[in-house]
């Protein structure tokens, strides 16, 4: 490509002069401020570079708007198919339009053939660069942060695109006017256009025989070979997960010396449980990160937007403080080191952010109105699984060199914020219709006596979700009791249901005449009025064999009895 140092217009390469002015033009790589593309694009800035291309701060000349321009290199543009899969993914981005998801507002190819995409300019800073500081979010934050992200991909993924490269460099925090936190998830269909390519771009494995994603933020799926149109948006579920445990905890849930062992890592290894990395986390919280976390698609969320509306659920329940009490001073705002890895525990490293923090009262514990998200037992592992990691390791071995950034190493652990924690409101309601099991009894006063607060709360959100006939949730607030409690009889009691083989959904009930109950239950409510108690009996009577359940009329049948009891008692002859 070449420049004209006058008007800064650009040329293709076999120009000499410019046609506009007569000026020799010169040979550029990249870009310099005053140039304009395609003669509405005027470059600004740099704002960064990366193995795809060059991204640039521009402005529209026509619209005098402000964007941003991803150039991307000569010798990518050039690889057979690339073109044609760059224009592909720039039409479909262009349909997804929200509020946090970074737009594609247009394609076209620079003067001597290079393709750019331009993009809605944003400022603000990436997550990646926040987290670098060492300090883990607060919970309310790091909560509010992937709700919005969840919402983008939700948006994304009703338009059948798969991020698959979620990190903490893919998303964008600007500033709200309140000073609040607004989400831009970037790099929407970019993994879809460099799979196929011999491109090495930044910790991505790109080459023959592995797939598109960053080795800490991949999925075990992804980790296992599985490409393209097999994958789904729990494969970016799960990659969010990785990123919500990393800005609560301040570290990853897994670290290794290679991107091979990361691979191995998801594939077979089970996280550490947040809270042993930082016991002032909610108990609802972890159970839902480690719930992102599952080995097994099926275990997860089923959709972004499931679990968008369980952070929400999360958020809002009162009885769950999301905010950190004050940190002692003397760790207050002292960021942990990095410290090299010397063999691949379960563990991550320190790296998440710190933010200001609204101080919020808790309130007195209410009970829940919705299902608590929890995470599914334990998925064992088989064979297969490790045939799959052999097979990483010998295409690893054939791929050749693999570049892995060496700034991503655990580092040693540091004092966190202390959280008042309580259980969150519950998750939605499972598809399948629920089967009614008898709930673990309530715990007596006596046997309360040694119970913590946070035990006893587990043991009831375990209760409703068994009355709701959600096993999963159940079982995960019975082994979090079990967690803080292991020798507590009712969470053992309550497992066991919880983890026994639910019964045959029984055929729907028939469809209840509405009409006849309401007439019923004014008859009942008129006959108990005028002192007609067994009149006010039958018809309530009536109401329960038409409707085994209905409240009304299971308390009227209460009340006239009781009455026509007294009655009685008082007619009875002395």
């Amino acid at each position: 490509m070449k420049s004209c140092p006058a008007c800064q217009n650009l040329y293709p390469a076999n120009f000499t002069v410019c046609p506009k002015d007569g000026v020799t033009l010169r040979t550029v790589t990249e870009l310099s401020e005053g140039a304009v593309l395609r003669g509405k694009y005027q470059i600004l800035g740099k704002l960064g570079q990366g193995g795809m291309g060059i991204v640039y701060k521009a402005r529209h000349l026509h619209f005098d708007e402000i964007c941003a321009l991803k150039v991307v290199t000569s010798h990518l543009a050039d690889e057979a198919g690339f073109l044609q899969r760059f224009r592909a993914e720039a039409l479909v981005m262009r349909k997804l339009a929200h509020p946090n998801a970074v737009r594609v507002q247009d394609f076209d190819e620079t003067e001597d053939g290079r393709p750019f995409m331009v993009m809605e300019y944003v400022e603000g800073r990436s997550l990646d660069k926040l987290l670098a500081t060492g300090i883990p979010f607060p919970p309310r934050r790091a909560v509010r942060i992937t709700m919005q992200a969840a919402s983008a991909l939700g948006a994304a993924h009703q338009l059948g695109i798969i991020h698959r490269d979620i990190k903490p460099a893919n998303i964008l925090l600007a500033q709200t006017a309140d000073g609040g936190d607004l989400v831009k998830v970037l790099d929407f269909g970019v993994a879809k256009v460099k799979e196929g390519s011999t491109l090495v771009m930044g910790a991505s494995l790109t080459r023959t025989g592995f797939v598109v994603g960053t080795p800490e933020y991949m999925s075990p799926e992804q980790a296992r070979g599985v490409r393209g149109e097999e994958l789904d948006g729990r494969t970016d579920l799960y990659s969010l997960g990785v990123v919500l445990y990393e800005m609560l905890t301040g570290r990853l849930p897994f670290t290794a010396d290679t991107p091979v062992m990361m691979l191995m890592a998801h594939v077979q290894t089970e996280p550490l449980d947040p809270r042993q990395l930082r016991a002032d986390l909610p108990a609802p919280l972890t159970a839902l990160v480690l719930r992102t976390l599952e080995k097994d698609p099926d275990r997860r969320f089923a959709s972004a937007e499931a679990l968008r509306e369980a952070l929400e659920s999360l958020e809002q329940d009162r009885t769950v403080r999301l905010t950190p009490a004050p940190a002692p001073s003397a760790v207050r705002g002292v960021p942990t080191p990095r410290v090299p890895p010397r063999v691949p525990p379960p563990e991550g490293r320190i790296s998440p952010p710190g933010a200001k923090q609204a101080v919020l009262a808790a309130p007195a514990m209410a009970r829940p109105a919705r299902p608590v998200f929890a995470p599914a037992e334990e998925a064992s592992r088989s064979p297969w699984m490790y045939i799959a990691i052999g097979v990483i390791v010998l295409a690893g071995a054939a791929g050749g060199f693999l570049w892995y950034r060496s700034s991503r190493p655990a580092p040693a652990e540091a004092p966190v914020p202390t959280v008042e924690t309580s259980p969150p409101a519950p998750s939605p309601q499972p598809a399948t219709p629920p089967v009614t099991e008898t709930a673990p009894p309530a715990p007596t006063e006596t046997q309360q006596g040694g119970e913590s607060e946070e035990v006893r709360r587990l043991l009831e959100y375990g209760r409703d979700a068994m009355r709701r006939g959600d096993r999963e949730s159940a079982a995960g607030f019975f082994r979090g009791a079990l967690a803080l409690d292991p020798e507590n009889r009712l969470a053992r009691e309550g497992l066991r249901r919880a983890q026994r083989p639910p019964e045959p959904v029984r055929p729907a009930a028939p469809k209840i005449d509405e009409a006849a109950v309401l007439r019923l239950m004014q008859d009942g409510k008129q006959a108990m009025d005028a002192g007609r108690y067994e009149e006010a009996i039958r018809n309530f009577q009536a109401v329960l064999d038409l409707d085994p359940n209905h409240p009304g009329a299971q308390r009227g049948l209460a009340m006239a009895r009781r009455a026509l009891t007294a009655e009685q008692e008082v007619l009875r002859p002395r």
